[in-house]
């Protein structure tokens, strides 16, 4: 209940502000650490922030060839917590390979924080491999941490939240009235629920994953996020359209491995060919670069990678259909 009072005082705190607060969102602290192979980078955007107010950390990294990263970068917390602060969303590490065999690294958190005052964001050790001397050697890297200020939403930062009052006796009539008119409603809705529910209960199999998906296709396709230049939402839900069909036809666990550990599962599996393979793994770099490393395709390549996804599902079914002895005709168009 504190909690929501206290989100509730942020909001109106902030309506009822004259000025901007586009200075404070623009405020980032960023700490760097280098150890042999290994570059890594913490940003915190904003440094200074509002009871309540989002908090964004992204952590990037770079290795030399012959070097990897142990994954995650920034551990899920059992608890929803890191420190004084609340996680509110973490994503998952991705690992974008460069063709001088280095290799890119990124994850990022958002988080809030309840309470005012100066607050140190530290994040835990980040651990690697180094595989360039004859003998492979693990090391670690500790990053500084960031001081992040929150600042209270009362105008009166010295102020201190009262509890609420006990209850309050409110005079009336005859209570059994209600009692039963309360009754007769909520049986009549149950009933009227039970009808409904047994008029619209659907027949036949469940949609099968090549279904879901082309349904989903379709409804992105109508979509307007590629108009509006909402390219990384477009092309996220696309990456987990794929990810998600992948999962329910091949039972790969698609949408929680990173991209890496995903394609390598791909690689040892015999029901996709080296075509589909390789599409895929184009497919899902090209994603990722828009996800996380801020790449920002043309609108028209945008298309073209919805009909790609849409060939890609159609290819892997007729091939499926092929080796199982599936009636093609039960395939669903994407």
């Amino acid at each position: 209940m504190a909690r929501l009072l206290l989100i509730a005082g942020t909001l109106v705190a902030a309506a009822g502000c004259t000025q901007s607060d586009s200075a404070d969102a623009a405020r980032t602290s960023t700490v760097s650490a280098h150890r042999g192979p290994v570059r890594v980078s913490l940003t915190v955007t904003p440094d200074e922030a509002i009871a309540g107010q989002r908090i964004i950390i992204r952590l990037e990294a770079t290795t030399d060839p012959g070097a990897r990263l142990h994954t995650p970068l920034i551990p899920d917390p059992s608890n929803g917590r890191m420190g004084d602060f609340d996680v509110l969303e973490l994503s998952v590490a991705t690992d974008t390979p460069h063709e001088d065999g280095s290799r890119s690294w990124s994850q990022h958190m958002v988080v809030d924080c309840l309470a005012a005052g100066s607050h140190d964001l530290t994040l835990p050790p980040i651990t690697f491999d180094d595989d360039r001397a004859t003998t492979p050697l693990t090391g670690r890297i500790d990053l500084d941490p960031i001081s992040v200020l929150i600042r209270s939403s009362f105008k009166d930062e010295t102020a201190q939240m009262q509890d609420i009052h006990g209850w309050i006796e409110i005079p009336g009539g005859p209570w059994w009235p209600w009692v039963l008119a309360i009754g007769v409603f909520v049986a009549a809705a149950g009933a009227l629920g039970f009808l409904v529910a047994s008029r619209t209960r659907p027949t036949g199999p469940p949609p099968t994953p090549a279904e879901i998906a082309s349904a989903a296709l379709q409804s992105l396709a109508a979509s307007d996020f590629l108009r509006r230049g909402e390219v990384d939402t477009f092309y996220t839900t696309l990456s987990d359209i794929i990810r998600q069909y992948i999962e329910g036809r091949f039972a790969l666990n698609a949408p929680r491995k990173t991209t890496a550990e995903f394609l390598a599962d791909a690689e040892n599996d015999t029901r996709l060919d080296e075509a589909q393979r390789t599409h895929l793994r184009t497919f899902l770099r090209v994603a990722d670069l828009v996800k996380f490393a801020g790449h920002t395709p043309p609108q028209d390549q945008g298309v073209l990678a919805l009909d790609e996804a849409r060939r890609f599902i159609e290819g892997a079914e007729t091939s499926l259909a092929a080796t199982q002895g599936v009636d093609e005709g039960k395939i669903a168009p994407c």
